[in-house]
């Protein structure tokens, strides 16, 4: 198993990070700003079973960020920051 690479910024301990939501989302579709409140939407499929025993796939809200615009900076330094640490996946020998 690779070792998983981490980066800290330089913040304060965070208490209860241990028992923190983790929010898995594969698509930000709707943001948009109230009286300088940073609004996003996260949304992940969801499987639904259908009564003849196929499934269905929907998009579900699974999230909604909210935050101020320095808030705003700060995670965005953040995803930056790990965009830098991404490693290119192995390429498949031929």
């Amino acid at each position: 198993m690779a070792a998983m690479k981490t980066q800290q910024l330089k913040t304060p301990m965070m208490k209860n990070a241990a028992s923190a939501p983790v929010i898995f989302f594969d698509d930000a579709p709707a943001f948009g700003t109230i009286n300088g409140a940073i609004m996003i939407e996260l949304a992940a499929p969801v499987v639904i079973p259908q009564p003849d025993g196929s499934v269905q796939f929907e998009m579900h809200c699974v999230a909604k960020l909210r935050c101020a615009p320095a808030a705003l900076g700060s995670l965005k330094q953040a995803i930056d920051q790990l965009l830098t640490m991404q490693v290119p996946p192995p390429t498949a020998a031929h």
